[in-house]
């Protein structure tokens, strides 16, 4: 986990996924796309590991599109 943060840190984002899925934590992952608002690749790990996820990561990316005022996108 420590390297994963540290990855993530340095802006590797892909490394980080990895070492997250291998510390068995996919949602620290999910986490990570969410807060650098690359939904796309979250919902590519929830799909994967956490299925369940997803929905929450739309309400998420709709959230930051109506913060945005990009309603039409929403």
């Amino acid at each position: 986990m420590k390297h994963a943060f540290k990855l993530e840190d340095e802006k590797r984002y892909k490394e980080a996924e990895s070492e997250f899925i291998k510390a068995g934590k996919a949602g620290e992952a999910i986490s990570m796309y969410e807060n650098i608002g690359d939904y796309h690749s979250a919902l590519q790990v929830a799909g994967q590991y956490e299925p369940q996820a997803r929905d929450g990561i739309l309400i998420n990316q709709a959230r930051g599109f109506i913060e945005k005022r990009e309603y039409i996108k929403a």
